[in-house]
């Protein structure tokens, strides 16, 4: 009698025990972020598989990243080292500094673009306690930045044979006036010869456009502005692989899960 109440205590004293082990305390003080398996968020009465035993997770909010998606048609001017502008969409008028520290090799096809997009991580250089996992970003990187440079609206480019604007001259006369141009984005472009910034060019082609005179740049003034801009190239490059080396040593990306890493969407 005696030996089956000693047993049972200890069969006891086994379950409480192991029910002690059910509770899960975090390491540290911070976030929790639920785990999600199938069946949804992981929560009071979810069922724990042995092979998935997360529950939760702790972000280091002092690591900030945000994943960005860039177009396979831009992706080329995407480098590791680039200056990024980011904004939350859930805090209007908010902005942080960040940089590119990778770019994915492979696209993949989301649901949401159409053409094959590449992953971009990008971190944070700064944080701000209103920040939470998942949300949403919208961000801006700075492939090239130009001071006090001449540019005129992408409509206002005609290219042919040669690059050329339709000029309103003083008089009122139109004419197709050649220019050398630079570097581009998606609403502008550099002029590096050929206008004066009080020139006026024209946003739509003329009626007449076959009909108007075409005034060329003396070839040897094209020439040092090719070269000139060229050099500049040059000069951009290195700097830009300068860059892209210092945030090869300084970041080495997680091969393990990166549960510790607070990930915000772009």
């Amino acid at each position: 009698m005696l030996a089956s109440l000693r047993q049972l205590q200890n069969r006891m004293q086994q379950f409480q025990e192991a029910h002690a082990d059910f509770t899960i305390k975090a390491p540290k003080d911070g976030m929790v972020i639920y785990a999600r398996s199938w069946r949804g968020k992981i929560g009071p009465g979810s069922q724990i598989d042995v092979w998935d035993p997360v529950v939760a997770e702790l972000p280091d909010l002092s690591v900030m990243l945000s994943k960005a998606y860039v177009n396979e048609v831009d992706i080329s001017k995407v480098q590791k080292g680039q200056d990024v502008e980011v904004k939350v969409d859930a805090f209007p008028g908010k902005s942080y500094k960040g940089i590119v520290i990778q770019v994915a090799n492979v696209g993949e096809q989301l649901r949401s673009y159409d053409s094959k997009v590449f992953e971009v991580n990008i971190e944070l250089m700064e944080t701000d306690s209103i920040l939470r996992p998942a949300m949403t970003t919208s961000n801006e990187i700075l492939v090239y930045t130009f001071d006090s440079v001449m540019h005129i609206p992408i409509e206002a480019l005609m290219t042919d044979s040669i690059n050329y604007v339709f000029k309103k001259e003083a008089s009122g006369k139109i004419v197709r006036q050649e220019i050398v141009v630079g570097e581009s984005n998606d609403t502008h472009v550099i002029v590096a010869g050929g206008l004066d910034t009080e020139d006026q060019v024209l946003l739509s082609i003329p009626t007449n456009a076959n009909d108007l005179p075409l005034v060329q740049m003396d070839p040897e003034q094209k020439k040092r502005l090719r070269d000139k801009l060229e050099k500049e190239r040059q000069q951009r490059q290195q700097e830009a692989l300068e860059k892209m080396k210092r945030v090869r040593e300084e970041y080495q990306p997680e091969t393990k899960s990166q549960s510790g890493t607070f990930i915000i969407m772009g």
